[in-house]
């Protein structure tokens, strides 16, 4: 639960990003909620984000090893997994809510097409079971 007082007297918005899940949920109103549920890991995790504009905020945020990479180019999303696991990217907008979910091979390239999809920003979230990446996308 957040607890907020003259927020507004300095930002018309708050944000909460999980960059975990991949919602963005805006807490702005006193009161606000946000569920979650987590295990313990041996190593701390960049899970949350607080901001107060979403157009300007997400980078990328890496968890793993490294060999997995998501980039935006020509109307196309690239997922670059150099690892032997298989995964999925999740696309989300930004009040997450999931516009495709494709699966993807092990030591492979995936290209997606973003033909279609409204000009903005998104969320792209791929995972396997030693890395995650989440990147901001933006179609043009």
């Amino acid at each position: 639960k957040f607890t907020q007082q003259n927020v507004a007297a300095a930002y018309n918005k708050v944000y909460l990003m999980d960059l975990l899940e991949g919602y963005i949920t805006d807490i702005t109103a006193d009161g606000s909620e946000y569920s979650f549920s987590a295990e313990s890991t041996p190593a701390p995790v960049k899970r949350f984000k607080i901001v107060t504009n979403i157009g300007f905020t997400t980078g990328k945020t890496e968890i793993g090893n490294g060999q997995l990479k998501v980039y935006n180019s020509n109307q196309t999303l690239y997922i670059e997994n150099l690892s032997d696991q298989k995964g999925t990217l999740t696309l989300y907008d930004l009040k997450g809510i999931v516009l495709k979910i494709v699966p993807y091979n092990a030591n492979k390239v995936t290209y997606i097409s973003t033909q279609g999809l409204i000009p903005g920003a998104y969320l792209a979230k791929a995972q396997n079971g030693i890395n995650q990446v989440i990147e901001k996308i933006i179609i043009r």
